[in-house]
């Protein structure tokens, strides 16, 4: 997933639902009871410890991860739309189900084979060498939840699409904002959340014919054929994390409460455990009450499970982390490559005098080993890691320097940095620097090297000559990016999310950000919050995209041409919010084309040209840099005539007024004074911002494109 695009609690409980699938399969030989052929063995040890181990984790595992899925299958189709989201869905879930069947099946059959012949001394026994099979027989393996996820997607979306039909006025979309704010968001969804998520699951399971207690909700892993307990269960959960996305700020509400829900999750399971004994009973469970209370207790306990363990995500893992991003990323080929490895480890340990925590232990240390092993070598930095996670990683990460912290005099630098594009040089031995409190135009033509350098500041690239530091580190490092907040002059945004819901998702990546009513208060959007991102005018999505980049409280904000598209009332409430944000100590680094809004804003002026900086200073010592004047008066004589004069650079007539700007003001005036006797109203003025700019970059000439 890009970087712009992680949210990093949820990547969290993601990979943790993955990595947990690793420990449930290998606990299945250990599981008191165990029948042979269910799993590819039996240990001589077994454990009610990881018997539990397997009952608990297989009540929520797979539908905490399908909550996640219709997480982010929701911000994938925002960001994308409906044919982005496909071509991405079927190159990261179909052909990873494709391949890895092809990859895994084979395998597992080999090891299967070598368990059951080792148990029944090296014969496989009749029922195994000739199995009842469903209708629609498909041995999905464990990659069932692949198909799955197909089936699941269209059916979400046609929900979607119908209910939008239906809802063209967005009536019954506010109406069911306000039943989730109920719902998820009080403290009376401890109880009534898991209650009414799992009623339908419940349903399910309570009229499922042969339902075993210890199979939970059955896997879609044998036939080809949709099971209603699938669809009913696991689509629940993605329908939950679709409308979660859409409602980013309820995830706080987890946060607040994942202690009681945990306290929910486990009497329920609890519960159920005692039910369902401490031994797996290949037994369909009778149809009484007994069954129809072990249901609704089951789904409770499910969802109270989903609850607290996003909640305490939420709370503690919000922050980007390397070695959690690490493992994030890793945990989906860790999964769909893990079966055969453990099976056979199963096998190898099997008969081991030794306690069944040894096993185990060895079991997943070996696992996990060879896993992470087979990640970093051959998938992370190959085609593969770019097919399953977006990106790929070169073998060897340019190292990261380290730097002194910051002493307070720069919040932002560059030092003598040269950053070169094939055989364009963007910047030349540059250095430049941004102190707290400070606000900083950046001036230049295009092509004179902006972008490059806010590029370096926002980590994007590296310098190859020079040192780039940001809030006293390197911009490579998270938590220096955590800092700073940006507004670049190309944006593009989720379209079909409302205001609100974007300011909701953008602050929940800080640790403390602004509220979104206080963000949208800065930035004068308060009406917008229930509008469509889509459906602004050019003018409201600049105002949208500022309230994003302050509503993580940054120390450092990047502006890139902010007031483009802006009426002159939004330009000034922008300016004024700009000009608070700066009072309270953030630094601002502002890039503009409007000369007028470097004069009325910046404490300081940097003119770059050709990647050279050329000038800087404040506003008046770039103006007295250069000779031009402004002379303004009332004269008979014609601005044409005036315009040919010696040290008369443009002329023009404006309110009945002659305007001139000129190089030589002294020579100007006596001959205007000899040529006209009755000259009046004479005014003579510093050239302003705009015709110092004109002077100072003429010389250097203008590049044909941006280099960067």
């Amino acid at each position: 997933m890009p970087a712009q695009d992680r949210v990093h609690s949820l990547d969290t409980v993601r990979a943790f639902a993955l990595l947990l699938g690793v420990c449930f399969h290998a606990s299945m030989s250990f599981v008191p009871g165990m029948l042979p052929g269910i799993w590819v063995t039996v240990d001589t040890t077994p454990s009610v410890t990881l018997g539990q181990v397997f009952f608990v984790s297989h009540i929520f595992r797979m539908s905490l991860f399908f909550v996640m899925a219709g997480f982010f299958a929701r911000m994938l189709y925002m960001r994308s739309g409906p044919r982005g989201f496909w071509v991405n869905r079927l190159k990261r879930i179909a052909v990873p189900l494709i391949v890895g069947w092809c990859v895994s099946f084979p395998l597992f059959m080999v090891v299967q084979s070598w368990g059951l012949a080792q148990m029944f001394n090296g014969h496989l026994p009749a029922a195994a060498a000739k199995p009842q099979l469903p209708p629609g027989f498909f041995p999905f393996l464990h990659l069932w939840f692949l198909y799955a996820l197909l089936l699941l997607y269209p059916l979400v979306l046609l929900l979607r699409r119908a209910f939008v039909w239906v809802d063209r006025a967005g009536a019954l979309r506010a109406a069911a904002d306000r039943a989730l704010t109920i719902l998820f968001a009080t403290p009376a969804a401890v109880g009534l959340a898991p209650i009414l998520l799992g009623a339908p699951l419940a349903l399910t399971l309570f009229l499922r014919k042969n339902w075993l207690y210890w199979a939970g909700i059955p896997a879609q892993d044998i036939t080809y054929i949709p099971q209603l307990t699938v669809l009913i269960g696991f689509g629940t959960a993605m329908i939950a994390g679709w409308l979660f996305h859409r409602r980013v700020d309820l995830l706080q509400s987890f946060g607040k409460r994942w202690i009681a829900h945990l306290v929910v999750a486990v009497a329920a399971t609890v519960y159920c455990s005692h039910m369902a004994g401490l031994k797996f009973a290949y037994l369909p469970a009778p149809q009484d009450s007994g069954r129809a209370l072990f249901a609704a207790s089951y789904a409770v306990a499910l969802w109270s499970w989903v609850f607290a363990i996003i909640g305490a995500s939420v709370c503690y893992w919000s922050g980007e982390n390397r070695i959690r991003r690490y493992i994030a990323d890793s945990s989906y080929w860790i999964y769909l490559a893990h079966l055969p490895v453990v099976a056979a480890l199963d096998i190898v340990v099997r008969g081991w005098p030794v306690h069944w925590a040894v096993k185990y232990g060895f079991v997943l240390a070996v696992s996990f080993g060879l896993l992470f092993a087979s990640y970093h070598f051959l998938v992370r930095p190959t085609f593969i890691g770019e097919w399953l996670n977006g990106r790929k990683y070169p073998r060897r990460q340019v190292p990261v320097s380290t730097v002194p912290e910051s002493t307070g005099t720069s919040v932002a630098s560059l030092d003598s940095v040269t950053r070169r594009y094939g055989n364009t040089v963007a910047l030349n031995g540059v250095s430049l620097s941004l102190a707290p409190g400070e606000l900083v135009a950046l001036l230049g033509p295009n092509g004179a090297g902006k972008t490059s350098a806010i590029g370096l500041w926002l980590g994007l690239a590296e310098p190859q000559e020079g040192r780039c530091t940001l809030l006293g580190g390197s911009p490579l490092e998270v938590e220096r990016r955590r800092g700073i907040g940006v507004m670049m002059q190309d944006v593009t945004l989720a379209p079909g999310l409302r205001v609100r819901e974007l300011i909701a998702q953008t602050a929940s990546y800080y640790p403390d950000p602004m509220s979104v009513d206080e963000a949208m208060a800065a930035a004068h959007i308060t009406e917008l919050a229930f509008r469509s991102y889509d459906k602004l005018s050019g003018g409201q999505k600049r105002q949208v995209q500022f309230a994003l980049a302050i509503c993580g409280r940054p120390s450092v904000l990047f502006l890139d041409e902010p007031t483009v598209g802006l009426d002159i009332g939004a330009r000034e409430n922008l300016w004024d919010a700009i000009r608070k944000l700066r009072e309270s100590g953030c630094s601002v680094l502002l890039t503009t084309h409007y000369l007028e809004e470097a004069e009325a804003l910046a404490d300081r002026v940097v003119v770059l040209a050709r990647g050279r900086v050329i000038a800087s200073g404040t506003v008046d010592d770039i103006r007295a840099n250069v000779s031009r004047r402004l002379i303004r008066c009332e004269s008979i004589i014609s601005a044409q005539d005036l315009a040919s004069w010696p040290g008369v650079i443009s002329a023009a007539k404006t309110g009945g007024r002659l305007v001139m700007t000129v190089s030589d003001a002294e020579g100007v005036l006596r001959r205007l004074l000899a040529s006209d006797l009755n000259v009046a109203h004479i005014e003579v003025q510093q050239a302003g911002l705009t015709e110092a700019f004109v002077e100072l970059t003429k010389s250097e000439g203008s590049p044909q494109q941006e280099a960067a």
